[in-house]
């Protein structure tokens, strides 16, 4: 069994701290404000996919902060703080994050390796007109799949145990 401390950020994202600098809407409520064991700071929701075994999240003690403890197993699923940022304003996100395993297959370069032991997803909420038609389309019909709103841009940060720190390429 995979133990992360950490936590998600928008739908698939592990941290356990966040610092914002300014013009934020609904700023991040850090896990370190709260006593293991505690519910979910505020703001703070599980993202599950349907029909599948979601992972355990516990507030825990790790160096005597409050960290998020996400256990997996065969499990999809994440924490999610949902907020309004302006980038120009507020360039930077930071956190921390620890993991006592890695996926061994995780392979950011084919699709069949796309998994990680942890992961930060930064999504952006970029106009649909200035996308391709083909892009648009494939957003529109996934809204109507999942019954909600989707995305239209994101960065992913994950946990490799393959490539240096720093290294960057497209979602295969």
């Amino acid at each position: 069994m995979k133990t992360l401390f950490a936590a998600g950020f928008l739908f698939c994202l592990p941290l356990n701290h966040v610092t914002l600098q300014a013009e934020v809407q609904n700023p991040i409520a850090a896990f370190s404000t709260r006593a293991p064991g505690d519910s979910l700071p505020a703001g703070w929701r599980p993202r599950l996919l349907p029909n599948k075994k979601g992972p355990q999240f516990k507030l825990v003690t790790d160096h005597d902060v409050t960290v998020m403890r996400i256990e997996s197993h065969a499990a999809a699923g994440t924490i999610a703080f949902d907020t309004h940022i302006n980038p120009q304003a507020t360039p930077l996100l930071t956190w921390r994050w620890k993991v006592d395993g890695v996926v061994e297959k995780g392979d950011l370069n084919v699709k069949s390796g796309d998994d990680f032991a942890a992961r930060v997803y930064v999504f952006f909420d970029v106009p649909l007109s200035s996308l391709s038609f083909a892009t648009r389309t494939q957003i529109q019909l996934a809204r109507l799949v999942y019954g909600g709103p989707v995305p239209t841009a994101a960065i992913c940060y994950v946990w490799d145990n393959k490539h240096p720190i720093g290294f960057s390429a497209r979602s295969a």
